[in-house]
């Protein structure tokens, strides 16, 4: 019986989580959208409270591991378990880890539903440009709706007109050519802005030889959409985040 009242007790849990999750998803800007978002969104939800969730629910499994542990003999009870738990004297040792992997996760996702970070992702964005090139492109993909035609008109301008990549910097000072002579700690402002380390570059040029810093951001920083240059962490991050701005304007 407690055994059961557990299990539902962390299917609960579960779920709670599922919904302050969704909760956090921003408000579709979409007219439509956002009706329909009114009258299905959840109750507004925050870091704290999927956190605490999380911890109730790694508490549950760990008090389940202790009940389990103290019904057997010493000695016999991994006798049955095959598999990683017959090298560890505790599972709770992977029921944390579980918990902070899944805490990690989530932290990398929510990054992505920053409302400031969304706003200025989609100010940044010509939807209705998307929208008006898709309308007199629908006899070239017949197949696919105005919202696919919006998503490849999207695809084609972060990579062609929005981000630059870049392998390596120019010159800050004369933009010529430079090679790479290692890398040093960000500055104060740099590290606020989110860079964990710095690349440095020498200019090729033998009048200049300047050095120019180039900070790489592990995570969706404003900054970067200022710059809009960088890498594959740049430009996973900054993709991800103009990406999920799509939502808000009612595209499925």
């Amino acid at each position: 019986m407690d055994q059961s009242k557990d299990a539902k007790r962390n299917q609960d849990l579960a779920q709670q989580l599922a919904a302050q999750f969704i909760a956090m998803r921003p408000t579709p800007r979409n007219p439509v959208a956002s009706s329909s978002a009114a009258t299905h969104a959840p109750a507004a939800a925050s870091n704290t409270n999927i956190t605490q969730l999380a911890a109730q629910l790694s508490q549950l499994l760990g008090q389940g591991a202790s009940t389990e542990k103290e019904q057997q003999p010493q000695g016999e009870l991994f006798a049955s378990t095959t598999g990683p738990f017959t090298s560890v004297p505790d599972p709770s040792i992977y029921e944390k880890e579980f918990t902070d992997v899944y805490l990690n996760v989530n932290a990398s996702v929510l990054r992505f539903e920053d409302r400031e970070l969304l706003d200025l992702a989609s100010d940044q964005m010509p939807i209705d440009k998307f929208f008006e090139e898709a309308e007199s492109m629908t006899m070239d993909y017949p197949d696919d709706s105005i919202d696919d035609i919006v998503v490849r008109r999207l695809l084609h301008w972060f990579k062609n007109d929005y981000f630059t990549w870049v392998n390596q910097p120019p010159c800050a000072r004369c933009q010529a050519k430079t090679t790479a002579t290692g890398a040093v700690a960000p500055s104060a402002q740099e590290r606020q802005d989110g860079a964990g380390i710095v690349e440095t570059y020498k200019c090729t040029q033998d009048g200049c030889l300047e050095i120019t810093r180039f900070p790489r951001y592990g995570g969706a920083s404003k900054i970067l959409f200022q710059t809009r240059r960088g890498r594959c962490g740049e430009w996973a991050n900054v993709r991800s985040a103009t990406f999920t701005t799509v939502d808000s304007f009612g595209i499925r």
